[in-house]
């Protein structure tokens, strides 16, 4: 060991090797610290700011070959072995890596090309000032009948805020991203990102495949495509396909404004779309009522059946399956509210009061039944033949038939 420090030191000329280590070992045991075996170069270092191994790549001229600080390579097939490895203790750096205009760290395998532990903080870290990224990752395998990742990011803590692979893009210009993935592929399951979470047994909280947080005025996750799907969100369980969500502070957890259910269902804030045939309106209801109740507006302004007594006040029908839903809470905190449909095709009780019911005749408030429709017989018929009907209580067109006592029919609902 020289003043400086240096146990061993080695220079090479340009394509020349400073210092080599080779290893024959076969072992292929798991790595022990007490047993260390098939090691070219070990480089311990105790000192508090100390190096194990020293690896300096001075520059060349123009059309020389790679320089390497350290360069390490690996023959093994074994799955624990490494061309470079690196171990640190506590808050320490088991590989650090600087380049003023190259590239810190590279890495090139058949299998994982760099792969990086830490118990207790972080894997990897890559800062790059001026260029253009600052760290990288190809996987150029053309196998199609396995997964291949450039990277690959895995978190075992259940810790808030824990992530796989975490990206920050603190300031610049132009576009900035903390995580960029891209494809060139045209497999319609490449991704240039993907993120998949699997919930933990015992806890009540999900994972998340893919988590965006922007803090100021930019997106926190954007997905673009040429041709394809800018993104793609696949839900397989009970839970919603995509949510939405806004506000939160360390006083309370961010509130659900918008979300799709797996059934394709659209909810947004007083706004849900279900895949029916008509617009419904959620309002507070008085009385026990059922999908299909012809409704009319109570004197206490809540929703009640129709009938002889109120049928001017007629407001539509109990829904069924509104197609588009207003009013309606994002959480489904509706109670005491029924759907009334207003404008739309929907099933309608319906009795024989006036005869048997065909399609295209007028429905009115049925005087004999509450909730319930009734062929309507009009006041009288113009010289022209023009039916004219009592106003404020004609409930709409039949669209299918009724021969006898009470049933439901479907029906478009012309509120008149």
């Amino acid at each position: 060991m020289n003043d400086e420090g240096v146990g061993v030191f080695g220079q090479g000329d340009e394509g020349g090797i400073g210092v080599e280590g080779v290893s024959t070992s076969t072992d292929s045991s798991t790595p022990d610290d007490s047993i260390q075996t098939g090691i070219g170069i070990l480089g311990i270092s105790n000192s508090s700011n100390g190096v194990g191994v020293y690896g300096d790549a001075q520059l060349f001229p123009l059309g020389a070959r790679d320089n390497f600080g350290v360069k390490g390579r690996n023959n093994s097939d074994s799955a624990f072995a490494a061309a470079v490895y690196a171990q640190a203790t506590n808050v320490c750096t088991g590989l650090l890596a600087e380049a003023k205009d190259g590239i810190a760290v590279r890495a090139n395998s058949d299998g994982t090309a760099l792969r990086a532990i830490s118990e207790t903080n972080v894997g990897v870290i890559a800062r790059t000032k001026e260029g253009e990224m600052a760290l990288f990752a190809e996987n150029e395998s053309t196998e199609i009948s396995f997964q291949r990742f450039g990277i690959v990011g895995r978190i075992n803590s259940l810790g808030k805020g824990s992530a796989g692979v975490h990206g920050e893009a603190v300031i610049g210009s132009g576009e900035v991203y903390g995580v960029m993935g891209e494809t060139q592929s045209s497999h319609e399951k490449t991704a240039g990102v993907y993120g998949k979470a699997q919930a933990v047994t015992g806890n009540t909280i999900a994972g998340i495949g893919v988590y965006g947080d922007n803090k100021g005025d930019g997106v926190g996750v954007r997905g673009e495509s040429a041709r394809g799907i800018g993104v793609l969100a696949i839900s397989a369980g009970p839970g919603n396909i995509i949510e939405g969500r806004a506000g939160g502070s360390p006083k309370g957890p961010a509130q659900i404004v918008f979300s799709v259910d797996p059934n394709g269902n659209v909810t947004a804030n007083d706004f849900v779309t279900q895949g029916g045939s008509d617009f419904a309106e959620m309002l507070l209801a008085e009385e026990e009522l059922e999908p299909g109740d012809v409704l009319a507006m109570g004197r206490r302004g809540k929703v009640v059946k129709a009938g002889a007594s109120n049928a001017t006040a007629l407001i539509g029908v109990y829904s069924t399956q509104p197609g588009v839903l207003a009013g309606a809470s994002i959480d489904g905190a509706d109670e005491g509210k029924v759907p009334v449909g207003m404008v739309g095709i929907v099933p309608v009780k319906v009795t024989d009061e006036n005869g048997p019911i065909h399609p295209n005749d007028s429905l009115a408030v049925s005087s004999a039944l509450d909730g319930h429709a009734a062929k309507a017989i009009p006041l009288f018929t113009t010289d022209n033949g023009h039916a004219v009907y009592p106003g404020g209580m004609i409930v709409g067109k039949a669209l299918q038939s009724h021969s006898s006592g009470t049933g439901t029919i479907q029906a478009l609902l012309q509120l008149r």
